[in-house]
């Protein structure tokens, strides 16, 4: 019965939606309404009842490269589940994202959902998974110029004659120079960009077959964005007990930098002021710390709302000047569950013979590799006094921005994955950093 109820929804919304195609993809309206932010989503699902209907997205503001649509949505202790749909504008006029991944499950975007996105060089596009069709509203993709990688697994299409999906094209249907697209043979994916070829001048879409195209999109549950990290599920209960009875002073397994970017670059003789990068979907951010040493194990300092806050105790001993102190934060949302997990930060009080990093130099901000090819990154970290000592608790680290495109590693050694661009993290142990860019050929 659970199933039927199920096919018998997502039947009854793909008529909805085949409806109004002209005016766009609608929303049902016979349904409970639940709306969360998450992972810089702004979310609306349509609950038929029984914990199944319809996930709409209708807004990004996430700052990632790379981003994996929700295929659920947790909320009041429950979870979600439905097919997907990306509402009109979504992410019209994104700067930041390169790269954004449908997952199987979504059954439709809506019109301008990726209108000019200069950035945007690769969509992956998982398919219905059912015997649907797959909705495309028009512009949907329209005027995005670096969009060179497309990568589908639908087979069935709406409407297969209509250029105006702009998947590769600009608003006169016209394809960009440079554009491959890797489809399923025989598919109306297949169908779809052979029309898109026939009335193009110029350009053409060079057409891959391939049996999955889109096996990355094949996953059953939320992917997470660069920016966000934490097991699925975690709860700030479970995270608190992790950290408080850490014995070792190494980062969280879980942890990224580019989330919270967290530093303590503002010190005094007596306080150490932490700020950090506001993450869509907190409700509040709890912070752990302790002065530096194995032995002296993380203690809960405080629950705040805001991106900053000034440490001038832990527990009931006061702040000391000349003294390390290690901090760590994490972004929770309002049903209590991890969004975000910094990395530990390490910052030294005034006072005495130790400092901290002002800054983080690069000789170069820029590099361009090719696939299978490697390089090293030059960077060092610049002092804030040259009188004083900055004592190493953790050496200058790297993180990639996607790691699909470039890897590094601890030493600093990019290597190149696959065509594409991305960014790659320099930070110093109290979270001063630097960014270089790196472009895969």
């Amino acid at each position: 019965m659970k199933t039927m109820t199920k096919r018998l929804g997502s039947l009854l919304l793909a008529l909805t939606v085949c409806m109004t195609m002209i005016v766009g993809i609608s929303k049902p309206v016979k349904a409970e309404e639940i709306k969360i932010s998450v992972d810089g989503f702004e979310i609306t699902f349509y609950d038929d009842g029984g914990g199944y209907g319809s996930l709409w997205v209708t807004k990004y503001t996430g700052t990632a490269t790379v981003v994996t649509l929700p295929t659920e949505v947790q909320y009041n202790g429950k979870t979600y589940q439905g097919p997907g749909f990306i509402a009109s504008d979504t992410f019209n006029g994104n700067k930041t994202v390169q790269k954004v991944i449908v997952p199987k499950g979504y059954e439709g975007i809506a019109e301008n959902a990726f209108y000019e996105c200069p950035n945007l060089t690769e969509v992956v596009i998982g398919g219905t998974g059912n015997d649907d069709p797959f909705y495309f509203s028009s512009r949907a993709f329209v005027n995005c110029s670096n969009l060179k990688t497309i990568r589908t697994s639908v087979t069935k299409l709406s409407d297969t004659t209509n250029p105006n999906y702009g998947l590769g094209t600009n608003t006169s249907g016209i394809v960009y120079a440079g554009v491959t697209a890797y489809v399923i043979q025989g598919s109306d994916m297949d169908t779809y960009f052979k029309t898109v070829n026939e009335k193009s001048f110029g350009s053409k879409i060079k057409i891959v077959y391939e049996n999955d195209p889109a096996k990355e999109a094949n996953i059953s549950s939320s992917g997470k964005s660069s920016g966000s990290s934490g097991s699925k599920g975690d709860t700030i209960a479970s995270k608190e007990k992790t950290i408080t009875s850490l014995n070792s002073e190494a980062d969280l397994k879980e942890s990224l930098y580019s989330g919270l970017q967290l530093n303590g670059k503002k010190v005094t003789k007596n306080s150490v002021k932490l700020s950090w990068k506001k993450i869509s979907g907190a409700k509040n951010y709890v912070v752990f710390g302790n002065a530096c040493g194995k032995r002296n194990k993380y203690m809960k300092l405080t629950t705040v709302t805001g991106t900053s806050v000034n440490i001038k105790a832990i527990g009931k001993n006061k702040i000391k000047k000349g003294t390390y102190y290690k901090f760590i934060v994490v972004a929770v949302d309002q049903n209590g569950k991890v969004i975000s997990t910094s990395k530990t930060v390490h910052a030294a009080t005034k006072g005495g013979k130790v400092g901290n990093a002002k800054k983080v130099s690069l000789k170069k901000k820029k590099a361009s590799i090719a696939v299978k090819k490697t390089f090293k990154i030059k960077a060092k970290e610049v002092a804030a006094s040259k009188k004083l000592k900055v004592k190493k608790h953790r050496k200058t680290a790297f993180e990639s921005t996607n790691v699909k495109v470039a890897t590094v590693n601890a030493k600093g050694v990019i290597t190149g994955k696959r065509k594409g661009s991305c960014e790659i993290y320099v930070y110093a142990q109290n979270g001063v950093c630097a960014k270089i860019k790196v472009t895969v050929k």
